[in-house]
């Protein structure tokens, strides 16, 4: 699958033309352009320097909501980070998460997330940081190593 596409189903699976931020999602740029500065941040996909490949994904605060995070989030192998921090996300974190080896940063909380941790989340050995707090998770923690 290609990058765009699975960050597209993402925009539409979080009700995109609701955010607050349209980050340019949809536009004829590439993907690695979907980001603006908001304030003092910037908002939207990031691609490393002088590669076309994801690596962060920041939209905090942005209004996504509905839900899930589509499984093929699974397919952004090359992403380091990724900060939904403080929207209206629901369903469960998708186990497909575990797929992205290259992870070290991971933020979902303030969300509405439920349901366990998926178990395979306790395979991303090179995560460092795992946010999931203020969402309505239920059951197990899986050992994340740290």
């Amino acid at each position: 699958l290609s990058q765009r596409y699975v960050v597209v189903l993402l925009y539409f699976s979080t009700r995109g033309r609701r955010w607050k931020n349209q980050c340019r999602f949809l536009s004829a740029s590439p993907v690695c352009d979907w980001h603006v500065s908001v304030s003092v941040l910037e908002m939207g996909v990031f691609c490393g320097n002088g590669t076309s490949s994801v690596q962060q994904i920041f939209l905090e605060n942005n209004g996504l909501g509905g839900g899930p995070i589509p499984s093929e989030i699974g397919y952004l192998v090359t992403l380091e980070s990724l900060t939904l921090f403080d929207n209206d996300i629901l369903g469960q974190i998708p186990s497909t998460l575990s797929y992205l080896t290259n992870l070290t940063f991971l933020d979902l909380e303030r969300n509405l997330f439920s349901r366990a941790l998926p178990s395979e989340l306790s395979t991303m050995s090179n995560l460092e940081y795992f946010y999931a707090n203020s969402n309505r998770l239920t059951g197990p923690i899986p050992d994340l190593g740290f």
